[in-house]
This record gives C-alpha cells, structure tokens and sequence, in this order.
C-alpha cells in the first residue's frame, strides 16, 4: 500500500485492458548530480530487497481498496491484487556504489501493472537514503580519519525518516549515530553523553561534571558551552584530574555554539597544558557541510564532528531529482523499445534495456557507459588495456532473491572505497556518455514519436 493511488488508477486500467501480464522494464535513476557534489552513493537497496520478499495485500488492505468509491475497483480485479507478489527481475547497482546522472540504479523487468504498482515505494526506498548517503560521504572526505556521529534523529522527518537518515549517514563513512533504534536494528554503533540540561539541573557546573564522571567514569565527554566555554573548561581539567587519581581519562570535552575555530584552539591550549593530550575536542551546533570545510581551512584542533539536521534532513537538499521511465515492452516475441519525450532534453528519457559499464585503468575510473544490453557496447569504446564491468548487478530473479548481500559494515567499506576512487580519477577527465547505438535508437524513435 506504499504507493500513490494512481498507481492503482492505471494498474486497474492495464487489467482492464488486458496489458496487466505484458512484460515491460523500467528504469529508476535520478536526472542531475546533488548541488554540491558530483555523484550520488547509492543507499536504500536492503530495504527495497525487504520490502520485495515480503510483498503482498492483505486482507485488511483489500478492504480498504474496496471501500473506495472512486475510482470503484472491480472484485475481480481485487481478487487478483489478493493473489500478487512480485516474480520479476531486478538488477541494481549495489549499496556504497558511486553513481551519476542518468545512470540507473535499478531496472526491473516485470509484468506491467506490478511495475506500475512499484515505481512509488521504489523510488521512496532509494531516493533519500541516497541523498544522506551522498552528503555523508562528502563530509568524510572533508575531515579526512575525524570521527564522524550523526546527530539528527530529533529534528529527522519522522521515525522513519530519522531511522533512514541514520543508515544512510553510517554507510556514507560516518562512524556513530545518536540514534538507540538505529544501532539496535542496523549494529552501528551508538555514542552520546550529556546536554546542557543535564548541567543545568545541578547548583553548579562543575557539580554537574563531577557527577556525570561519578556515573560513568568511562565514558565522560563534557560539554563546555552551558554557560562560558572559558570556565567550563577549567572545570572539566579539575574533573579530569581527579579521574586521572581513579585509574580513568577524560575521554573528551564537547564545544556546541560560539566561534568554534578560536574557542577549540584555546581549549586544545589549556588541556595540553594540564597534561590532557590525548582528550578529544568533539564540534556539534548546526553544523554544514561548508561550516566544517571552513574550520579545517583554518586548521581548527578538532577531533571529532557531530552532524545532526543539516545532514539528516539533506537539508540543501532534501530529495534528489529521481524518476522512473519505462524502457520496453513486450510486443508478442520482441521487445518495444519506448521513450518519454520532452522539449527540455533532460526529461527525454533513454529507450531500451540500459546497463552501464565502468571502465577502468590501474585501478583509476576512466569513464563510464551507458549501453543498451541489446547492442552491447560500440567496438570504439573498447581498448584491450582496459578493464570494465556492469554496474548493474542481479538482485532478483524471477520474484526470487539471487544476491548475497554484504553486511553493513562492508558495504560502508565499500562505499568509502568507491568515494576514494572517484577523488583518484578525478585527474582522468572522468566523463560519462551514452553509447552511440544507444543513442542512434534514442534520435530514431524521437523521430518516429507518434503524438
């Protein structure tokens, strides 16, 4: 039921017409890069396979569908939603992948009607995650080994946006999330320690740490900025010298507002000062991505990073231009290529069946192809001294799951791999084409486009 209703509306229509069993294949890709960055990790693919293993209507979902007065859906057809799971084919590119414009990330071949039905919790599943995943992946190249939390489950668009937010930041190269649902359900690790209430609630600031490191001695990360930074920080040095006399550290202390470049500095002073160098100075308060940017411009001493509503809500931008074309149709034996055409060529989209191939040269990205798997890749593009591979692989097969899936632990590995690899082919004039067969088929029917 995680669908807009005129999905629903056509689904009934193809039925009707007896086109709801035609084969056909659509394409799910987004159409420009993010405004600030040059590619998009590809995230939400688990939940997609989840969503595809477990999918059928119910009987309270029939009901409700029948209780509609318009559009008024037939018994039979309802009958036959009763008996739908999904027996198609997928091929994706896998989580952690680098990917850009108009490169699909996922093709489905299906009976139309369950294509149909589909293209809504598809793009909804893959195309948030990816934006988060996208922004977090930058992040971590701007610090570089920094630890990295994500903070933002307060002010996330709800649950489930906040639980999305939190996978896609962790897969994206963030180390830790705030989020106590997210590390029970996905294993990533969880961190936090005290707000400014906390220090409120005591008669005095330096009451406050000294009780917070009472409880728990392991684990104390101070914040300084309650109510003066200075002074605070002079409390949390008494604090760390007593639990040096305990047998424990002061693990870290944590700067949330004011001029942070100049406050760390003189913070990263006074601990190495007393002896504390290896506390960790932590940032958080409304970071973005070109805050952080200016703060390692500027060699500001901090260790560690929490980004919470700038980065789960995307927030420069909150959901990638993402689309889903039909690419073909079955025709008796043979495949109907289609195309959506458009006066602003960017909305033209690609007929066919479309892989894409990567190509590669010592270990660096030298471009990439958009092919139609019918035609295979022109001659011209290929050289005997390099290597390529299909970014699309199978995840389904006929409705039955074929891909092993890493654990998230590898896929961020991966991820962070892909990321390190399209900075090092940077220098290749990395460019991404349409094959010209492809291309050829595209100029063909736009001609022959029937109005």
């Amino acid at each position: 039921m995680l669908t807009d209703l005129y999905q629903f509306s056509m689904s009934y229509g193809y039925w009707r017409q007896g086109m709801h069993e035609k084969e056909a294949i659509f394409h799910l890709f987004f159409r420009r890069n993010p405004l600030h960055g040059d590619y998009v990790v590809a995230s939400g693919l688990s939940e997609v396979i989840d969503f595809l293993n477990t999918f059928q209507f119910t009987d309270d979902d029939i009901d409700y569908l029948k209780s509609l007065k318009t559009p008024c859906f037939s018994a039979d057809f309802l009958a036959y939603l009763k008996m739908l799971r999904f027996t198609g084919d997928i091929h994706a590119v896998p989580e952690g992948s680098v990917v850009f414009a108009n490169e699909p990330l996922l093709r489905i071949k299906a009976p139309l009607m369950l294509c149909q039905l589909l293209e809504t919790p598809l793009i909804n599943l893959l195309n948030f995650s990816s934006g988060v995943a996208s922004l977090a992946s930058r992040i971590r190249t701007l610090v570089g080994n920094d630890m990295l939390s994500e903070f933002g489950l307060r002010r996330a668009q709800g649950p489930n946006g906040g639980l999305t937010a939190s996978y896609a930041a962790y897969l994206g190269g963030f180390d830790a999330t705030s989020n106590v649902l997210a590390g029970q359900r996905f294993q990533i690790p969880v961190v936090g320690t005290m707000s400014h209430s906390w220090v409120m609630a005591f008669d005095s600031e330096l009451a406050a740490f000294e009780a917070y490191a009472s409880v728990m001695p392991d684990n104390v990360v101070l914040l300084l900025d309650t109510y003066d930074t200075n002074i605070g920080i002079e409390h949390a040095i008494t604090v760390g010298k007593s639990l040096k006399e305990r047998g424990y550290q002061l693990k870290g202390v944590r700067l949330d507002s004011g001029e942070l470049a100049s406050l760390a500095r003189s913070v990263r002073e006074k601990l190495n000062r007393a002896g504390f160098y290896d506390t960790k100075i932590m940032a958080s308060g409304d970071l973005t991505e070109n805050r952080i940017e200016e703060l390692k411009s500027v060699e500001a001493p901090i260790d560690g990073w929490g980004v919470g509503t700038y980065l789960s809500t995307n927030y420069d931008q909150p959901s990638l231009d993402m689309v889903y074309k039909l690419g073909a149709i079955r025709k008796n034996e043979h495949w109907e290529y289609k195309l959506k055409r458009s006066d602003n060529h960017i909305k033209t989209s690609d007929p066919g069946i479309l892989q894409v191939k990567r190509f590669c040269c010592d270990k660096k990205w030298l471009r990439d192809v958009i092919y139609h798997e019918d035609f295979g890749v022109t001659q011209s593009e290929l050289n005997s001294a390099e290597k390529s591979h299909d970014l699309l692989v199978p995840i389904f097969k006929e409705g039955k799951l074929v891909y092993s899936q890493p654990t998230l632990s590898d896929r961020r590995n991966y991820c962070l791999e892909q990321v390190k690899q399209f900075h090092a082919s940077k220098s290749m004039n990395y460019s991404v084409k349409r094959d010209p067969q492809l291309m050829a088929l595209k100029q063909k029917l736009m001609e022959e486009s029937v109005w």
